[in-house]
């Protein structure tokens, strides 16, 4: 299961959004059933953060929002954030691992993640490309 979270900060909250969403994902990588979480900032609009999650099942996702960090974080939000948080859930039609992940890749985070969208193979792979 892919989960996908857009965060738009109030003006003067970025930089402590972007804190809170590390620390919520920092929290996030060791739980059980989380397979990858991802925060990104968006290139074209500073101050909009997406979040990638990638999770074993609905079980584990719905895991994740009962722990402490994640109910916190959600108590923050109306403070932080511009708009309403947006959330995209999807679930593997089909796919394949991400070829560009070998042992030139730059980004070692990226190369443990079974990527199951092509949309997002695509980004990542356009995003290497770039970096190398």
């Amino acid at each position: 299961m892919i989960v996908t979270a857009i965060f738009k900060a109030r003006p003067g909250k970025e930089t402590e959004l972007r804190n809170e969403l590390h620390g919520g994902a920092s929290a996030s990588w060791n739980e059980s059933g989380v397979l990858g979480y991802y925060v990104h900032e968006l290139i074209d609009q500073p101050g909009t953060f997406m979040n990638v999650e990638v999770y074993e099942n609905e079980a584990a996702f719905q895991s994740h929002l009962e722990t402490p960090h994640v109910k916190s974080f959600i108590g923050k939000l109306d403070d932080l954030l511009a708009e309403p948080l947006t959330v995209y859930q999807g679930k593997a039609l089909f796919g394949g691992e991400f070829e560009g992940c070998s042992l030139t890749c730059r980004i070692p985070s990226l190369c443990d993640v079974y990527y199951r969208s092509s949309a997002i193979r695509k980004f990542w792979k356009e995003s290497l490309l770039r970096t190398q």
